[in-house]
């Protein structure tokens, strides 16, 4: 199994980094104020989404290809997507900056099956494309 992992925009990487400061920063004056029950619960939503979610995401994001079972497998954070590799119809680059599992706007294009598409940004591109095509 190959596995890829996602290429990282630098002004990406500065907005995460400052999202975890910033929510770090505000549950930690928020239960600073006060321990309450509702403070404390309000602490840990900011921490896991302004948080744990953004670094998970940042650290979990990748590519896998399986020649064995023919599949490409995509993770990134709680997502998982599993394609067919023979059901991918076609690959093309993009700057679409619509939500996906791709940390950078140097992306490709994956469409599959019935009009499915996914967006992933694989940091070596070009190495991804040949292992894909190896299928």
């Amino acid at each position: 199994m190959k596995v890829f992992v996602s290429k990282i925009d630098h002004w990406l990487l500065m907005l995460i980094l400052a999202c975890v400061v910033l929510c770090t920063l505000a549950a930690a004056k928020l239960l600073g104020t006060e321990l309450t029950l509702h403070n404390s619960l309000f602490a840990s939503i900011i921490l896991f989404l302004g948080v744990v979610f953004p670094l998970w995401l940042l650290g979990s994001t990748r590519y896998y290809i399986n020649q064995q079972k023919n599949k490409l497998i995509i993770t990134s954070g709680p997502f998982k997507w599993r394609i067919d590799i023979e059901s991918i119809t076609s690959i093309k680059e993009t700057r679409n900056p619509i939500s996906s599992p791709a940390l950078s706007l140097d992306r490709l294009m994956i469409n599959y099956g019935k009009h499915q598409q996914i967006i992933i940004s694989p940091k070596l591109k070009h190495e991804f494309l040949v292992a894909l095509a190896k299928d």
